[in-house]
């Protein structure tokens, strides 16, 4: 008995209603696409990528040209008078900033307050400023922008460490639906044996031909394999509804393969001859995201060590300015003004800094680490991934060679029992013997499946991730 496709649609509730079109075998690959389209935890990580930049891009905002206007009108008082001042600021990631301003002063100034008295078309400046040590360079602001695009990136490599993930756990998925949908027909084609048999013992047991315990030995078997269909069919529903969270639609809702859907029986590739265990070992270090991941961490902490290097260091500060009236009034205001200033600050402690470059300099060990022992486990991982397959494709090639003695044996079987030379006790028992190494059979083809699958997620080379199976 065939589970309706809409039966198993109600099992899950949220599940899609099965395409009426969807006639084509289910490939693989049409999983994987979905995969990466369509699975809300990707989704999930998508939107946290763009956070990630989003933050970037506002850490930016430190380096935004800053307009300033102030207007000030004194209405009463012994020196009424009226000043305007205007500059555009600008800090460049490297340290040094610039400002444009303008000024105007007009009215009684006090003594104290010349300075704000300008010519009648005001006054231009230009001022720089520039760190000599602290902050050139390497600027609190700039070390947060850059380990922020680290972490835009980092997070990036997360999404496509995932999509991996879910790329081999679908590949597994499938293989386990396309298993169960083998075992499903298999049960039903020793099912319909048993039937098709059923009338002709009948027969043979009112003629008098054959004893009546062969009629009730076969109902046995029927029943039996009724069962083994039933439970079949219900393992290839649980199969096909673990597919679905992977397989969804263009609105992120599960679909449920239908039993139509399932892919024709096809002997495995042999496994590549050749395969270098230091070459994929290389390949897969430079597709692995959980790598790029830790290679962003490390620049991340190399801007954070440059940027505790320079905290140790004074903060030395230059400053020039230069300054001219326009227009009318008294001469001594049009003349050109040029400032020059340093600054220097330095805590005698600096342990604030001591502390900073110790810690960073930590970091970067740690992530040191965490890569050798990354690249360590994925090596180790390969090498057992390659004998895992090498093992499963010579257990599969054992089992066929079984699965075709066996079924030869029950064809044979049935020959004999139809010229009345075996009975039906022989038959069942060649039957059920031909069913279990098929059962098997299938089982290590859908174990080799398992075992590619697990190669090309270590290796990274699902096409979400780009690259070729190795």
């Amino acid at each position: 008995m065939r589970l309706p496709g809409a039966a198993l649609a109600l099992l899950v509730g949220v599940a899609a209603p099965l395409q009426p079109g969807w006639a084509a075998p289910l490939t693989l690959d049409e999983v994987i696409a979905t995969v990466d389209a369509r699975v809300p935890k990707l989704a999930q990580l998508d939107a946290k990528v763009l956070e990630a930049e989003a933050k970037a891009l506002a850490l930016r905002g430190a380096f935004d040209p800053v307009l300033a206007v102030k207007a000030t009108q004194e209405l009463l008082g012994p020196y009424p008078t009226t000043t305007t001042d205007a500059a555009l600021g600008w800090t460049s990631p490297l340290g040094p900033g610039l400002e444009v301003g303008w000024r105007y002063g007009a009215g009684d100034f006090a003594v104290y307050d010349g300075k704000y008295q300008t010519l009648d078309q005001g006054e231009l400046r230009l001022g720089l400023t520039v760190p000599l040590l602290q902050d050139l360079g390497m600027s609190s602001e700039r070390a947060k922008v850059l380990m922020q695009d680290q972490a835009a990136g980092i997070a990036a490599a997360e999404r496509s460490a995932t999509a991996q993930e879910l790329a081999g756990k679908a590949a597994a998925l499938y293989a386990k639906w396309a298993a169960a949908g083998e075992k499903v027909e298999l049960a039903r084609a020793q099912l319909g044996l048993a039937e098709a048999r059923m009338g002709g013992i009948q027969r043979q047991v009112e003629e008098g031909g054959l004893p009546r315990v062969e009629a009730v030995d076969n109902a046995r078997a029927v029943a039996s394999r009724r069962a083994e269909l039933r439970e079949a069919e219900a393992d290839l529903g649980a199969a096909a509804l673990a597919l679905s969270l992977l397989l969804r639609d263009a609105q992120m809702r599960p679909v449920v393969p239908a039993p139509d859907r399932l892919p024709p029986r096809a002997p495995p590739a042999a496994p590549p001859a050749g395969v270098e265990l230091e070459a994929l070992a290389a390949a897969a270090v430079k597709r692995r995201p959980d790598l790029v991941a830790i290679d962003l961490l490390e620049q991340s902490a190399r801007v954070d060590r440059q940027r505790a290097v320079s905290k140790v260091l004074p903060a030395v500060d230059l400053a020039a300015g230069l300054a001219q009236d326009r227009g009318a009034g008294d001469p001594k205001l049009g003349k050109t003004e040029v400032d020059l200033g340093l600054q220097v600050k330095l805590p005698v402690a600096l342990r604030e800094g001591r502390g900073e470059l110790a810690r960073a300099e930590a970091a970067l060990a740690r992530v040191d680490a965490l890569r050798r022992d990354l690249v360590d486990t994925l090596r180790a991982e390969l090498e057992t991934g390659l004998l895992q397959r090498e093992a499963a494709y010579a257990r599969w090639l054992l089992m066929d060679e079984a699965v075709r003695a066996a079924e030869e044996v029950a064809r044979l079987e049935g020959r004999a029992f139809a010229l009345g030379s075996s009975d039906l006790f022989k038959l069942t028992k060649r039957e059920e013997t031909a069913a279990k190494e098929r059962k098997a059979e299938i089982e290590a083809r859908m174990e080799l499946a398992l075992t590619e699958a697990r190669l090309r997620t270590l290796t990274a080379a699902w096409a979400t991730g780009g690259g070729a199976p190795p």
